[in-house]
C-alpha cells in the first residue's frame, strides 16, 4: 500500500510539469495503479485513465515483487529502467504468422479543437529476454477515435483497429533497441471529433518489416511518457498598460523559436502596441499561435463620443479591450448594440485599472433620397427629352456609377461620375436612338455620416416613350 500511495505522489509532481506542456493525456507515464501488478494479474486496466482496446496489454511498476512485473524489471537477461517515474506498459506486436496484436488506449483530458495542430509523442523499448529469440519491427503508432474501442481476440486471426494513425513509426526503421527509449512523435491536425487515443501496431503483418523474427517469435514493447501537446502559449488579445511592459510565450517541449520581430526565444517582453506571431519547430514540425496587443489608454480614446442617429439606425459597438465590462443596461459585453437614443456609460474592468466612459445618443430623421422617373420622351419636344437622376441627402454624398441594359441585359448607357447633376440620358446608344420599350437602371452612390462611408446600390425600370 505504501509503495501505490507513493507512485501517487511522484505521479502528481510529474502531471504538474505535464500540465505546464498542455499534455492532455492522464496518467502519461503510468505511475497512478489500483494495485501492484504481479504475475497473476498485470493487465493495463490497472494503471488509472488506461483501458485494453485489444487482448491484454500488461503494466510494469516498481512496486511489484515479482521480477517479472517489476521496475527494473530483471528477468531471463533482461533489464529496463522506466524513461520516468516508476511504471510503464508494454504491448506485444506478433507479425511473423497472422495473430492478434495487443492495443491500449486513454481517453483524453478533452476533445481536441477541430483544425488545430498538436505534438504527439510517447516512448518505446524494445524487450530482449526471457530466452526468446530476440525479434523488432517497424510497426508502432497511435490513432485517435471519437468513442471508446473495445474487440475482444477471435481465434488468432490478425485484428487491426479500423483508425488512421496521427502518427506512427517510419517504415523502414526498425525499433531494435533494447537498452534505450525510441521517440515517435509528430504532428497532427485535429478534426475536432478526437477522445481517446489508441497505442498499438496499425499496419498489417503483410506490411510490417522486421528482423530476428522466425517461427512463432513475436516482438515486445514497453511503452512509457505519452504525450498529447496543444501549442497555445498565446492568449488572442493582451492589454498593455501606459508606459509598462508585458512579457509573452512560453516555453514548448524541446521546440526552437522565431518571433516575426526577429526574436529567438520562448519567451519576448514587449512594450507596444501591434501583433505577435510565434513559431516553434519541434523535428518537421512548424506551430505558430498570435496575440494581438492594445495600448489601453489609445483603444479607451477610441471609445464613442456623442453620436447622432437617423431614426431606425442601429448603431454597433465592439471594444476589443480585453476585461470585465458593465454597462448602465446591465450588459457585460463588449458589445453593444444601440438603436434609441439616451445617455450610456460603460465600465471597464482589466489588468491596467477601472476606467468609465459616457456619451449621448441623439436620432433624428435623415436619410438619402432618390428619384428617376419611370418614363421619359426623347422626340425633341422640349418635354421630358432625357432622363435625370434627382437626389436629396442629409450628409455629403457622390455618385459612384449609373448604368442602363435593355432587355437582353447590354450596356447602353454608362455613367461613372461623383457629380449626380451630371447623370443624363437621351435615349440613344452610340448615337442612335433607340426604340421605345423598357429598360433596365442601376445606381450605385455613398454617403458619408459620423465618419463613416455609407455604400447604397438601387435598381429600376424607365420606359422609353416616342
Amino acid at each position: 500500500m505504501n509503495k501505490i500511495v507513493l507512485s501517487l505522489i511522484v505521479l502528481l509532481l510529474i502531471n504538474n510539469n505535464a500540465i505546464g506542456q498542455n499534455n492532455l493525456i492522464s496518467n502519461f507515464s503510468f505511475e497512478l495503479i489500483s494495485d501492484c501488478p504481479s504475475i497473476d494479474y498485470a493487465s493495463i486496466d490497472l494503471a488509472f485513465s488506461w483501458d485494453k482496446a485489444l487482448s491484454t496489454p500488461d503494466i510494469f511498476n516498481s512496486c511489484s515483487s515479482s521480477q517479472d512485473r517489476g521496475i527494473p524489471l530483471n528477468s531471463t537477461n533482461c533489464y529496463q529502467p522506466a524513461r520516468s517515474g516508476n511504471g510503464y506498459a508494454g504491448i506485444t506486436q506478433y507479425f511473423t504468422i497472422p495473430r492478434t496484436t495487443e492495443y491500449m488506449e486513454v481517453k483524453i483530458n478533452e476533445k481536441l479543437t477541430k483544425g488545430k495542430q498538436y505534438y504527439i509523442q510517447f516512448f518505446v523499448s524494445s524487450r530482449n529476454c526471457d530466452g526468446h529469440q530476440p525479434c523488432h519491427s517497424d510497426a508502432m503508432g497511435l490513432a485517435f477515435s471519437d468513442t471508446l474501442y473495445r474487440e475482444a481476440v477471435i481465434g488468432g486471426a490478425e485484428q487491426i483497429p479500423p483508425f488512421t494513425p496521427a502518427v506512427q513509426n517510419p517504415a523502414g526503421k526498425i525499433l531494435n533497441d533494447t537498452l534505450n527509449w525510441m521517440e515517435i512523435s509528430g504532428c497532427y491536425t485535429a478534426t475536432g471529433t478526437e477522445q481517446y487515443a489508441i497505442i498499438g501496431s496499425f499496419k498489417t503483418s503483410a506490411n510490417t518489416q522486421s528482423e530476428g523474427c522466425f517461427g512463432v517469435t513475436g516482438s515486445y514493447y514497453y511503452v512509457d511518457d505519452v504525450g498529447v501537446y496543444g501549442f497555445d502559449p498565446l492568449p488572442d488579445t493582451l492589454v498593455l498598460c501606459e508606459g509598462g511592459s508585458r512579457t509573452i510565450g512560453k516555453s514548448f517541449l524541446d521546440a526552437t523559436y522565431s518571433w516575426n520581430t526577429g526574436a529567438a526565444d520562448s519567451i519576448l517582453t514587449i512594450n507596444q502596441e501591434g501583433r505577435y506571431i510565434v513559431n516553434a519547430t519541434l523535428g518537421n514540425c512548424v506551430f505558430s499561435d498570435t496575440v494581438v496587443v492594445l495600448e489601453n489608454d489609445k483603444q479607451l480614446s477610441l471609445l464613442p463620443a456623442d453620436t447622432l442617429l437617423c431614426e431606425e439606425e442601429e448603431l454597433d459597438l465592439s471594444i476589443p479591450l480585453p476585461g470585465t465590462y458593465l454597462w448602465s443596461d446591465g450588459s457585460g459585453s463588449n458589445q453593444i448594440s444601440i438603436v434609441e437614443d439616451g445617455a450610456y456609460t460603460v465600465e471597464i474592468q482589466n489588468d491596467c485599472g477601472v476606467f468609465n466612459h459616457s456619451f449621448e445618443v441623439a436620432t433624428e430623421t435623415c436619410g438619402c433620397n432618390v428619384y428617376i422617373p419611370t418614363a421619359f420622351s426623347p422626340n425633341g419636344d422640349g418635354n421630358n427629352d432625357v432622363l435625370q437622376c434627382y437626389m436629396g441627402c442629409d450628409f455629403p454624398y457622390q455618385g459612384i456609377r449609373f448604368e442602363v441594359f435593355d432587355r437582353w441585359g447590354g450596356l447602353v448607357y454608362s455613367n461613372k461620375s461623383s457629380e449626380i447633376n451630371s447623370i443624363v440620358w437621351d435615349g440613344t446608344f452610340k448615337g442612335k436612338a433607340l426604340d421605345p420599350g423598357v429598360y433596365a437602371w442601376f445606381f450605385e452612390y455613398e454617403y458619408i455620416r459620423n465618419g463613416t462611408v455609407n455604400h447604397k446600390t438601387i435598381s429600376g425600370e424607365v420606359h422609353i416613350l416616342r
